[in-house]
């Protein structure tokens, strides 16, 4: 396991066992590595490469479905997925973040491109990471000296009261540290109270 499920399924013990008659345990949570190009030997040693998160972001166009079923992350109950979790928890995809309200669009490593959107609900003080990896490339504008590209994964910049990188998709190294959100899925059978606003957040009834 590695250190971000580890802090994900220790969250999920402490918090969320009671709950368990509403989360549903066949769903799964999709690190989507579907690369967008055809090369061959992408991903693989120094070979630059870029996944369909990438154009998603680029393009604005979410998606809930995932691809490859080995890349969706499930229980060994489930009758999906690579059933490669103990409790049903994950963390949140980059679609999901722009399908809260944020902008996603082109991002340079300047954010010169970027479509802002500040005002999702799920934009704090503090940077997270998403399960949704870019690529394996050297980021443009980052000051990199290296020459070999590194594994980048999406994450959400936090509300600073200067600077540009206000909320918005970013891509970073993986070998950083970073604020995780963990999400679940509740069963379809669940009654939701709210309209999902700040003022009036959904809740469990």
């Amino acid at each position: 396991s590695s250190t971000i499920k580890t802090a994900v399924d220790t969250f999920y013990k402490q918090k969320l066992v009671s709950y368990a008659n509403y989360i549903d345990t066949n769903a799964g949570f999709c690190g989507d590595r579907s690369t967008l190009n055809l090369q061959s030997g992408v991903g693989t040693g120094s070979i630059t490469t870029y996944y369909d998160g990438y154009l998603r972001v680029l393009m604005s166009t979410p998606t809930l479905i995932c691809k490859n079923n080995a890349d969706l992350y499930t229980v060994s109950s489930s009758n999906q997925g690579n059933k490669a979790l103990q409790y049903p928890i994950g963390l949140i995809t980059v679609d999901e973040v722009i399908f809260s309200g944020n902008g996603g669009g082109v991002f340079d490593g300047n954010y010169n491109y970027t479509k802002s959107i500040i005002d999702s609900y799920l934009i704090t003080g503090y940077l997270f990471i998403t399960i949704t990896p870019a690529g394996y490339y050297i980021p443009l504008g980052s000051g990199v000296t290296s020459t070999l590209p590194g594994a980048m994964l999406f994450v959400v910049n936090p509300i600073y009261e200067t600077g540009t990188a206000n909320g918005i998709i970013g891509d970073q190294g993986v070998e950083r540290k970073f604020g995780i959100r963990p999400v679940i899925n509740l069963k379809s059978n669940v009654k939701i109270i709210g309209d999902g606003t700040k003022e009036n957040p959904y809740k469990i009834q």
